[in-house]
């Protein structure tokens, strides 16, 4: 007599396939444990440390290849290799120093586009006045990532503009400028710096302050004024440098998400507020010291930009705040110390934008033409009692 052998059942199939499942991921869970997280792993799984860090190298690639072809439009008419080589400088000086007190500043690189010392990238040039001339008005250039100029070259950055615009338009004093853009930087953090500066025997007689951006952007970071980096600052270093090279990544991930995934009721309030607090205590000290400030919030592609969809470089994501946050600060430009600039891209029909959000080359010459029309009655005066002393 023949037995027929029983079908198992569909859910016995469907616990099999799981239990194999479950078998498969153990076994690649503990290998990566043993040769991936000892030394990288950054989550409580290996297996998903390991897929993060695949995206990102998929997502850096991406950005590489879009960053590349962006830097070859904003530069009509120069040579693909120069493009192609201030990428390639970026990408290396990219990183962050630790800085007492101030806390961390861009990394000190040495390229031939792309040059950083301490709190200090280099302008080029860096000054209109001839070799010890005195009587030279020192202007510092504070701000984030767009101040500092990212992605592009030292002498596309906007205080380097705004040298040539002084060439260029015979300004008859002579100027020295210092870019001390920091990325990740907002309104707080130069707060820290201007007075870490000033207390070192930095001391400009112009302190020009390019900032809304940041402000707005990571809530999570001016929301509570904490750095942009202070997740990852919270851990312990020496743990990384066991493991293997820093990535701080984690941290603008944290600083640019939205708390609790929507936007908090009166959160651009609140930036605005704090903002308005910097702004006033970076004018007393600057007092205290006798150092002019002069504060400008800048162009961002959230905000009035009427040809940001048809521009296939800046950020087409949404940042509602801005809409509540600038118009705000709109309202500050009767402050003869506050001028707003975030007008700029409403009749833009170039190529404003280098990346998602750092401006082109000719778009920071536009914002440093700006600055100077607006600083150049003070420039007059503080050159006036120079001579007169």
């Amino acid at each position: 007599m023949n037995k027929t052998t029983s079908k198992p059942t569909l859910l016995r199939r469907i616990l099999y396939i799981v239990f194999l499942l479950g078998i498969i991921f153990f076994f690649v869970e503990s290998l990566l444990s043993i040769v991936y997280f000892q030394t990288y792993g950054q989550t409580p799984l290996a297996t998903i440390g390991l897929f993060k860090k695949l995206k990102r190298n998929y997502l850096q690639w991406k950005v590489k290849e879009d960053t590349n072809q962006s830097q070859y439009m904003v530069r009509p008419g120069s040579l693909k290799e120069l493009s192609k080589m201030i990428d390639l400088e970026m990408r290396k000086a990219n990183g962050f120093d630790y800085q007492p007190w101030a806390g961390y500043s861009a990394k000190t690189f040495h390229g031939q586009y792309i040059n950083v010392d301490g709190f200090i990238r280099k302008s080029a040039p860096s000054s209109s006045a001839t070799e010890g001339d005195s009587n030279a008005v020192v202007i510092y250039f504070f701000g984030g990532s767009t101040m500092f100029g990212f992605n592009v070259a030292d002498f596309e950055t906007i205080p380097s503009y705004f040298v040539k615009k002084c060439i260029e338009q015979k300004i008859n004093m002579p100027v020295k400028v210092a870019n001390v853009g920091i990325p990740t930087y907002y309104s707080y953090h130069e707060l820290m710096l201007f007075s870490h500066l000033l207390y070192n025997n930095h001391r400009p007689h112009i302190a020009v302050f390019l900032d809304g951006l940041n402000d707005g952007a990571g809530l999570r970071a001016t929301l509570y004024r904490q750095p942009f980096l202070n997740y990852r600052l919270k851990l312990p270093f020496m743990m990384d440098i066991v493991r293997g090279k820093p990535d701080f990544r984690d941290s603008l991930d944290y600083a640019l998400d939205i708390p609790g995934g929507s936007l908090p009721q009166g959160a651009a309030d609140t930036i605005f507020t704090n903002y308005m607090s910097a702004v006033k205590a970076i004018e007393t000290i600057g007092s205290a010291y006798n150092v002019k400030t002069c504060f400008f919030i800048q162009p961002v592609p959230y905000y009035n930009y009427t040809n940001r969809k048809n521009d296939p470089i800046c950020s087409q994501g949404e940042r509602p705040q801005f809409q509540i946050l600038y118009p705000k600060l709109e309202t500050q430009s009767f402050n003869q110390n506050i001028h707003f600039l975030g007008n700029m891209l409403e009749q833009e029909k170039g190529f404003p934008f280098a990346d998602a959000i750092h401006y082109s080359p000719a778009f920071n010459e536009k914002i440093a033409a700006a600055v100077l029309e607006i600083i150049l009655p003070e420039m007059g005066k503080i050159y006036a009692k120079k001579q007169s002393n």
